[in-house]
């Protein structure tokens, strides 16, 4: 019995390692997406904080902008990880080919 279900655990973990290099494309096109958001937030951000900076405080417009780019940051941070492992796989400014804690393939 216990044969059987190391041979099953074998065989689903090299699916993970397997879909590994799909998985992480994506993640790394969904932080791509986020990444733009987070650049037109800050681009729309300054321009309405002085097209509302008579109608509203300017600082409060400055910490609401400073917020959201925050959370995204945030969330940015949390995303950037390894399909395999869930492990920062790597330095979020360059594009690693492997996992540095786990060793898993994150490129095809």
């Amino acid at each position: 019995m216990e044969v059987i279900m190391k041979d099953e655990i074998s065989k689903l973990l090299q699916e993970v390692v397997d879909q590994a290099p799909k998985e992480f494309t994506r993640t790394k096109k969904t932080r791509t997406l986020i990444l733009i958001l987070v650049l037109t937030v800050l681009v729309v951000g300054t321009a309405t904080v002085n097209w509302l900076g008579e109608s509203i405080s300017g600082f409060l417009a400055v910490i609401l902008l400073l917020a959201v780019v925050t959370v995204l940051g945030f969330w940015l941070n949390m995303s950037w990880r390894c399909p395999v492992c869930d492990e920062i796989p790597g330095s979020m400014l360059g594009n690693p080919k492997f996992c540095i804690q786990c060793g898993a393939k994150l490129e095809e």
